[in-house]
């Protein structure tokens, strides 16, 4: 299958590591992949699109991209922090929601053959969650369970010399896991000459 794997953040200025470890596992599976920052303009047809959602502000920005898809593609899909938020906005537009994380996704190094020149930067998580509960934070919602992330070292790009930590609140961790991620962070840096 040719999959077409957009990017609905409207004014985003980083890429999107979870489209990227789509693509992975997508590509695992056999299919085709091209990742966009907007609906596709050019005329190769695409069995599926899977939308990523950011910011919840972003919403009709993506309900007008999933109404303009419809009229192309006949599977559309929709993830991400938006729609696993409020997934009833995007269900109202009959397409699939994917609500949380893909378990299965987070096994997978980011594809960054997917971007169209190589990346500045590498994007990781040295833990998912929070410790902390606060009530006016949505993180406890969408990863409610805080866990230190294994094997992180596999998401960075090799010829990037910087890393971009998606953490949600790195230093809410007990202080002994910043030391060790501080180690580990020393390592890597001296090892692939990161700055």
């Amino acid at each position: 299958m040719r999959i077409a794997l957009i990017d609905g953040s409207k004014h985003s200025t980083v890429y999107s590591i979870a489209l990227l470890k789509i693509g992975a596992l997508l590509k695992s599976q056999g299919h085709k992949c091209k990742l966009f920052n907007r609906l596709p303009k050019e005329n190769i047809k695409y069995d599926e699109v899977w939308i990523s959602t950011l910011f919840t502000f972003d919403i009709p920005y993506v309900k007008g991209m999933i109404r303009e898809a419809k009229k192309r593609y006949k599977v559309i899909k929709v993830g991400g922090i938006a729609a696993s938020l409020l997934p009833d906005k995007f269900k109202e537009e009959n397409v699939e929601v994917t609500i949380g994380r893909i378990k299965e996704v987070e096994e997978f190094a980011p594809d960054y053959s997917l971007l169209k020149e190589n990346p500045e930067y590498s994007i990781t998580y040295l833990s998912r969650g929070c410790v902390r509960k606060c009530k006016f934070c949505m993180v406890p919602i969408l990863e409610p369970k805080y866990e230190r992330t294994q094997n992180w070292e596999k998401d960075l790009y090799p010829g990037a010399r910087k890393i971009l930590f998606y953490d949600n609140n790195w230093l809410a961790k007990p202080n002994k896991e910043i030391k060790k991620d501080t180690e580990d962070l020393k390592r890597v840096v001296k090892e692939k000459n990161i700055y």
